[in-house]
């Protein structure tokens, strides 16, 4: 390959060594990871807290018009999490094509069953994505704020960890 490329391969230094890197793994895991019968008690200010996250998720996962303005209102409060923002526009464009299907440009291309199945769809996967993703910023922005990490929370908002993948599984 180095000859193909005519340049002798780079040599770079890792980011962080295999003995530090061990030991933040199995920290990471340990609070992770634990039994979900470790800790099913909470204080009322932690079931306040799930209380909280639960209504303003629903209440803002009302439309998509709620739903966008509810990413961006979050990107402006935490520029820091870039895909909140990202999230904003593409919630904002699912909402153009939204639009798109209840105008009369659309009467030559679909039928009107046809743009209403495609308009619930484009909804009801808006709604699925945003009932998932909200909590987990709202979590992140009580944690900055009372500097404490609120990760044992995600399970109790549809998060399951597997090994060492941390997919969403739905409920």
């Amino acid at each position: 390959m180095q000859k193909l490329l005519g340049k002798p391969p780079v040599k770079t230094k890792p980011i962080i060594d295999a003995e530090r890197f061990g030991t933040l793994k199995s920290q990471l895991q340990k609070e992770l990871f634990h039994s979900l019968d470790e800790s099913k008690a909470f204080l009322p200010e932690e079931t306040a807290l799930v209380k909280s996250v639960r209504t303003e998720t629903a209440a803002m996962n009302r439309n998509n018009v709620t739903r966008t303005q509810a990413y961006l209102s979050y990107y402006r409060r935490n520029p820091e999490v870039h895909w909140s923002f990202l999230a904003h526009m593409v919630s904002r464009n699912g909402g153009y094509h939204m639009t798109d299907l209840k105008s009369s440009s659309m009467t030559h291309l679909f039928s009107k069953e046809d743009r209403q199945k495609f308009f619930f769809f484009l909804e009801r996967a808006n709604s699925a994505v945003f009932a998932d993703s909200f909590p987990q910023l709202l979590l992140y922005e009580h944690s900055k704020r009372r500097k404490f990490p609120f990760r044992k929370f995600l399970q109790i908002f549809h998060f399951k960890i597997h090994g060492t993948d941390m997919g969403i599984v739905f409920k």
